[in-house]
């Protein structure tokens, strides 16, 4: 079975390292916890924290949960009408969307949309 994958940002990885290294480990599982996030799930549990720590702690390589750190999409190229080449954070490009929907139709728009509600709940954003 594969561990599971707590995500979390590069600055807190260096924290959660910083706190373990110290010997504040519960700290550590606390903050774990707090910033952590799992694909498809609510949140991250004491016990799946716990694991994670203590695989950044021993680099054991049969935990049953490790600390991966995010990606971020912050922007993204787009190929205009004409070919030109648009780049665009998420927002400008949901509002491009939006404006576009009366020459590419509602069930495109609607596609594109889910596309980046998907981006957003991967990088752990709540969907607009």
């Amino acid at each position: 079975m594969s561990p599971t994958k707590i995500f979390l940002d590069n600055s807190i990885i260096d924290r959660v390292k910083d706190l373990i290294a110290n010997g504040q480990k519960i700290l550590a599982i606390k903050l774990i916890r707090s910033h952590g996030r799992i694909l498809n799930k609510k949140g991250v549990g004491l016990k799946e924290a716990k694991y994670a720590a203590d695989n950044l702690q021993t680099s054991n390589p049969d935990s049953q949960a490790i600390v991966v750190a995010n990606w971020k999409i912050n922007s993204v190229i787009a190929s205009g009408p004409l070919g030109e080449k648009i780049e665009m954070d998420l927002d400008t490009l949901q509002m491009h969307f939006l404006s576009s929907l009366r020459s590419v139709g509602v069930e495109e728009v609607n596609n594109l949309l889910d596309l980046l509600n998907y981006i957003r709940e991967w990088q752990g954003e709540d969907s607009v």
